[in-house]
């Protein structure tokens, strides 16, 4: 395939999945347009 190797391939699908998880993942955190700029602090009490 396009002169690639396997361990290539298989490279290349795990960062593929990998970024869209952690980018879904963000996307549940973001509720306003404000958190997408200044991320909600967490407070310790």
């Amino acid at each position: 395939m396009l002169g690639l190797h396997v361990a290539d391939v298989v490279s290349l699908a795990a960062y593929l999945v990998g970024i869209t998880v952690i980018g879904i993942a963000a996307a549940r955190l973001i509720h306003t347009m404000s958190d997408f700029f200044m991320p909600r602090r967490a407070t310790m009490a």
